[in-house]
């Protein structure tokens, strides 16, 4: 305290100075020094200083200890929590096996720290050239609705998981409600393929000295053998020093790009913010829908919360708000970027943020793919006398589809966030729960009927104008 207040830093980058904490409590001391002594280095640059500030909180509210995580990032993204909230929930949970009674704040913050940990994956990477030609402003409104309307549809799940009552998942409230287990199963194994799809074609593409196939095809090779192992606890593992290589990567990027541009290495022009263009907007939102869903970690946190509906709610806000934050900051890093390339390309092929931008980029990936395998073995067990080889099956489509070609990256998300993402968390939620409130009961947490109503209304309506975008895209490309 006595470093910041010397420095005239400001209260919001006091947490930064523990981000490494869960790593190593002796080299806190010195920490604190160097990220006090470094903001202040970094204060003359004056046009990169907010999105800094919000950059590196945001990524601070990202490295949990490594206990409370076991990543994908769905994602992530729907498949990025399935077998991580299992998990989770075995560690986390202790405490309700040996009787004994954490506090609510504690509760509530390991809760949020899951949230957090599981919203951002690999999509990450791709959201600066997603959104470069919306525009900042029109791109902070599209994110901030987003991630509005993605809390209310998972307090929605919220309340449909404690009316099925013990340890729910989304195919229990499917069965519950009376809605097909199958159709639930097939839209989860298509949000999982989209996602895979989309991870292995972007390690294609972050291998130089392979061609594309074989560079997506070793990072297919190389994330069935880590995830679909005879140890799912070291898969788990690996994926949770994963997270924390990836919350460290991204205070780096952070840091040596406002380097870089003070220096004058990395062109920024901050009046590329001004930019509106909200048609361009409107094309980003299925991508962004994949990048911030979080509902699938709701029955893990309900679980580990005991049901209470006002810590639940205090835990998917918390949780959910870091990485929008983050986002945002991101994108507005990437949208003043002077380059005509994807920016997060810019910063690997640049010296000041190469070493940082790899270490983020593959990180990133590895959860995210590591992660959806891992679903997919969850997915397929049961009903697998050989879970392993199904899950290996499994993960062919995905493999086949990223191969094509390196634009799969960019089109998974986008189809990822327009249809499973959309249907299985936007339309599902509110119909299942005003199904649950007629042969259950319970308080109504999520808002009343109409409420409800609205919230399955907006999406199916998005489906409705998403699908009929794509099919006069189709019928253009036809004829």
């Amino acid at each position: 305290m006595a470093v910041a207040s010397c420095l005239g830093m400001p209260s919001v980058l006091l947490p930064l100075a523990g981000f490494c904490a869960p790593l190593t409590r002796t080299a806190t001391s010195r920490l604190q020094v160097r990220i006090c002594s470094a903001y202040c280095a970094l204060c003359p640059a004056e046009a990169m200083r907010p999105p800094l500030l919000l950059y590196l909180t945001a990524a601070n509210a990202l490295q949990p200890p490594l206990a409370l995580i076991t990543r994908r990032r769905t994602g992530r993204s729907g498949a990025r929590a399935s077998v991580r909230s299992s998990t989770d929930a075995r560690r986390l949970a202790s405490v309700h096996s040996s009787g004994e009674k954490r506090p609510n704040l504690a509760r509530t913050a390991s809760a949020a720290a899951l949230v957090a940990g599981t919203t951002v994956g690999g999509g990450f990477l791709g959201l600066p050239a997603v959104v470069k030609p919306a525009g900042f402003v029109p791109t902070v409104v599209t994110l901030t609705a987003s991630w509005l309307f993605l809390l209310a549809e998972a307090l929605v799940v919220a309340e449909a998981v404690g009316r099925c009552r013990g340890s729910a998942s989304l195919t229990t409230v499917a069965e519950t409600a009376g809605a097909s287990k199958l159709a639930v199963r097939g839209l989860f194994f298509a949000l999982v393929t989209a996602t895979l799809a989309s991870q292995l074609s972007k390690a294609g593409t972050l291998l130089p000295n392979l061609s594309y196939r074989a560079a997506t095809l070793a990072a297919a090779v190389a994330a069935c053998l880590a995830a679909l192992g005879p140890s799912t606890k070291r898969a788990a593992d690996l994926n949770a020093v994963l997270t924390a290589v990836f919350a460290a990567s991204a205070v780096g990027v952070g840091v040596s790009a406002t380097t870089a541009v003070k220096s004058g290495a990395l062109a920024f022009d901050a009046s590329r913010l001004a930019i509106t263009n909200g048609a361009a907007a409107r094309r980003s939102i299925p991508t962004i829908l994949q990048l911030l869903v979080f509902a699938e970690t709701v029955p893990t946190v309900s679980y580990l919360l005991d049901g209470d509906a006002r810590q639940i709610r205090q835990a998917l806000a918390l949780g959910s708000l870091a990485p929008l934050v983050l986002e945002g900051a991101w994108a507005c890093l990437g949208i003043g970027l002077i380059t005509r390339a994807d920016p997060f390309q810019h910063l690997l092929s640049s010296d000041p943020t190469r070493l940082c931008a790899i270490l983020l980029a593959a990180s990133a990936v590895a959860t995210t793919a590591l992660g959806s395998m891992l679903a997919l073995k969850s997915d397929v067990a049961p009903a697998a006398s050989r879970p392993r080889r199904a899950a290996l099956y499994a993960t062919l489509p995905a493999v086949a589809i990223a191969m094509t070609s390196p634009e799969v990256f960019f089109k998974a998300m986008d189809f990822a966030g327009a249809y499973p993402v959309a249907i299985l968390w936007g339309v599902f939620p509110p119909l299942a729960c005003l199904r649950l409130r007629r042969t259950t009961s319970g308080a109504r947490t999520a808002g009343p009927d109409a409420w409800l109503v609205a919230l399955a209304s907006v999406s199916r309506l998005f489906v409705a104008s998403t699908a009929a975008r794509d099919v006069r895209g189709l019928f253009r490309l036809l004829f």
